[in-house]
């Protein structure tokens, strides 16, 4: 792994936003929310990171239950105190992601949470909780068509801490179905915070 950079809080909030309005599973839900919160979509697509306004309403929606599947994860036990990094991270890298404490991937992954584990599990064809894998193949015709995906975005404690990815479950998941597609290096976000620790889905 390769620090690059530091990265504000409002890059990263912003980043969330634009990739989910591009992303099949959650742009249409994402756009429905704009929609009855009277939010223009302007503030995803075109971001102006100088408006302290624009920064506030992606901060709030971002953090808001009404969130829920699109960075809803950033709740109100979220560290305040996350130091922002942009980074590299090789092949081997990948190999020591954790997905967040969740019912799905800690079933996918028989509890190792390895992202690793997860890919593992759909090329065998296991399905859990009746959640179609269709999504991951599709994904990955993508890659092999040549698509490059986002940024993911991870947390860790320290340089000692597992890495955990908050955004970006899929597209990590797709560079190990066949690491023959997957690019040698992978731009990546990764927050600091000791007091990962005490967040409930590290």
């Amino acid at each position: 792994m390769k620090i690059l950079n530091e990265i504000t809080e409002d890059e990263v909030t912003a980043a969330i936003l634009q990739y989910n309005s591009n992303s099949f599973r959650f742009k249409d839900r994402l756009k429905e929310l704009f929609r009855q919160k009277g939010l223009d979509m302007k503030i995803v697509t075109n971001p102006d990171l100088k408006s302290d306004g624009e920064n506030t309403l992606r901060r709030q929606f971002v953090q808001s239950l009404d969130g829920s599947g699109i960075g809803g994860y950033l709740d109100k036990s979220f560290p305040k105190d996350v130091a922002w990094k942009k980074a590299r991270l090789s092949k081997e890298d990948l190999q020591k992601i954790k997905y967040i404490d969740y019912s799905y991937w800690n079933e996918l992954t028989k509890n190792t949470r390895l992202v690793r584990d997860g890919a593992k599990s759909i090329k065998k064809g296991v399905v859990v909780f009746n959640e179609s894998n269709q999504p991951f193949w599709d994904a990955f015709e993508a890659l092999k068509q040549g698509k490059k995906f986002p940024a993911p975005i991870l947390v860790t404690k320290n340089d000692r801490s597992d890495l955990v990815v908050i955004d970006g479950h899929l597209r990590l998941t797709v560079y190990l179905l066949d690491e023959r597609y997957a690019p040698d290096e992978i731009e990546t976000t990764i927050g600091y915070s000791e007091n990962f620790s005490s967040w409930d889905l590290y």
